[in-house]
């Protein structure tokens, strides 16, 4: 993979869903990447049978690594990259100082990060977003765990857009970039993660009550790289 100058592997596929996430990855933590879980198939690349195996890549993990997510169908040109920034919390998203308790169960708080680099031409064009990245947990405000990352953009209940909508170029919520699905009943347990993932656009909300307001994704491939091979961005 020679995406941004390359060095790619890897490392999960939120692909084919059988029945429901939790069947799928056979435990209760089944986000794709924050969670351990399947067997490892680098074929998967293909047939996009789902594994979350960032812990086979644990000793490589470094602060100045990086991850890339892209969809291969849905918007096969959009990707994409963020900063590993805290190696110690990925390889512990679960641990007790690194969730949000919120229903009874623990949510995983992503590490903070100082830039995203988004792409929608395949990584031809990179664009470099720094103002106002931050990570977002739902559970913090009471409800189940959705996390993700936004860009210049408010999280407020009131407004679905701050959520799942914005613009390539001023502005984009959590779930027009990646927000990982807590919920696991219908219509979200065929859906790994809300809104519309990797549209980079208003796209679908989440409003609807499992009608057309949600994207049932099931192609997004995680990538991990140990540093950046060019200059920080």
């Amino acid at each position: 993979m020679e995406t941004d100058d390359g060095g790619w592997a890897l490392v999960t596929v939120a692909g084919t869903i059988t029945t429901s996430k939790r069947e799928t990855a056979q435990q209760d933590e089944f986000f794709p990447l924050l969670d351990v879980w399947g067997e490892y198939d680098a074929g998967s690349f293909t047939s996009l049978r789902s594994f979350s195996k960032l812990d086979l890549f644990y000793g490589l993990l470094r602060d100045d690594g990086e991850f890339m997510a892209r969809s291969k169908t849905r918007y096969p040109s959009n990707l994409m990259i963020w900063p590993v920034a805290n190696a110690s919390r990925w390889k512990n998203l679960r641990a007790e100082d690194n969730v949000v308790q919120s229903r009874g169960r623990d949510w995983p708080n992503l590490p903070e990060v100082d830039y995203l680099k988004l792409s929608k031409d395949g990584g031809e064009t990179m664009h470099i977003r720094r103002n106002g990245v931050a990570p977002y947990n739902n559970a913090a405000r009471g409800g189940d765990g959705q996390v993700g990352y936004r860009w210049n953009r408010g999280a407020s209940s009131s407004d679905n857009s701050a959520w799942c909508g914005g613009a390539f170029d001023s502005q984009l919520g959590v779930g027009a970039l990646l927000y990982w699905e807590a919920y696991d009943y219908s219509p979200y347990a065929s859906q790994w993660f809300h809104c519309d993932a990797l549209s980079f656009s208003s796209g679908r909300s989440s409003t609807g009550g499992g009608g057309s307001g949600y994207a049932s994704d099931q192609d997004v491939l995680f990538y991990f790289r140990a540093s950046n091979p060019a200059a920080a961005p």
